[in-house]
């Protein structure tokens, strides 16, 4: 892979991903500590609810970021990723960890044909495949309203103050997103930079 798309991939997705991973935790960790925060102090319990709303915050921008589509303007996002992928593809290098990478496509459960495809001569058969199969997931209906949730909240409350009916973003929405975007990170990663982000019981993103 050319240098612009690794430059993507590690500033567009995974950093993103990372920090949304991060301040989730954050937020969830405060809220796990309801019983021992009713025992403590005005200004602790301001101070508990100043970062967790921070961290609301943050991982709400992350995640747009992550689900932002392209523009006029190079957007570091999932789509323009996956797109550089398919430009890069005739000139792909090859992939280095072929037997693992393999074992993380059946573990996510996408088509043989992909699988196979890393056998293959020529290289940008799987780059193509991949970039192909991830960009009809990414336009599924269920994850189109996840996004458009998450843009909801983005963009009606975070980025501005609009005087409307108060809008939820759960938990679980934004659990299927960031799983959405790790899969693509970790077989991209162990595929072309031999780096373990994710196995079937462990994130190494959640413990970074």
């Amino acid at each position: 892979m050319t240098p612009r798309t690794i430059e993507i991939f590690n500033r567009g997705l995974l950093i993103e991903a990372f920090q949304a991973t991060r301040n989730i935790l954050i937020w969830q960790h405060i809220a796990d500590e309801i019983e021992f925060l009713k025992g403590q102090d005005n200004y602790i319990k301001s101070l508990y609810s100043f970062v967790q709303q921070s961290a609301q915050t943050n991982f709400i921008l992350s995640l747009g970021k992550l689900y932002d589509k392209p523009s006029k303007y190079e957007t570091l996002c999932i789509i323009y990723f996956l797109q550089q992928i398919k430009v890069d593809a005739s000139t792909a290098s090859e992939i280095i960890e072929t037997t693992i990478t393999e074992r993380l496509l059946k573990q996510y459960n996408l088509p043989t044909s992909i699988v196979q495809a890393i056998k293959e001569n020529d290289k940008s058969f799987f780059p193509n495949l991949f970039s192909d199969y991830y960009l009809d997931r990414y336009n599924d209906k269920n994850l189109q309203g996840d996004i458009d949730s998450l843009k909801l909240m983005r963009d009606k409350v975070v980025a501005h103050n609009e005087a409307i009916e108060s809008i939820e973003f759960e938990f679980e929405v934004a659990d299927r997103l960031l799983k959405f975007v790790t899969e693509i990170i970790t077989i991209f990663g162990m595929a072309y930079q031999s780096t373990t982000w994710e196995t079937e019981k462990f994130s190494f993103i959640k413990r970074n």
